[in-house]
């Protein structure tokens, strides 16, 4: 069962460098698979290898505005601890780990325009 699992991974491999959606999202879709379940944000392995307006982006997605103004002046370390400590159970995604259905396709398409200026003709179809 292991060695069929790790085939079937190393074939669904639906990583784009234009973050647009892939062809496995009606896979996790019809599996019922979320991140959410299986990955939470903390700050070792999310808040501190951010910026301080990603960290506040979440407290708003997940929180609501009045709690990131009220964290908005302190500084990103300590903005981390306490996004690692106040945003635990809010199951809470960075945009790249949520599916599509959560998302929508705007988000997927906003996110893949972004930083993609230079890129047009760069893919390639077999």
């Amino acid at each position: 069962m292991e060695l069929l699992a790790l085939c079937v991974a190393l074939n669904l491999n639906d990583v784009h460098a234009d973050e647009r959606p892939g062809s496995i999202e009606p896979l996790c879709a019809l599996l019922g698979l979320d991140m959410a379940d299986w990955w939470e944000a903390g700050r070792a392995t999310y808040f501190a290898r951010v910026t301080k307006d990603v960290i506040l982006g979440a407290f708003t997605e997940a929180a609501g505005a009045e709690a990131a103004a009220r964290y908005k002046g302190i500084s990103k370390g300590e903005l981390a601890r306490v996004a690692e400590r106040d945003l635990v159970g809010h199951r809470w995604l960075p945009a790249p780990l949520r599916s599509v259905q959560e998302t929508g396709p705007e988000c997927v398409e906003s996110a893949g325009s972004e930083g993609s200026e230079g890129s047009e003709g760069s893919e390639t179809t077999v």
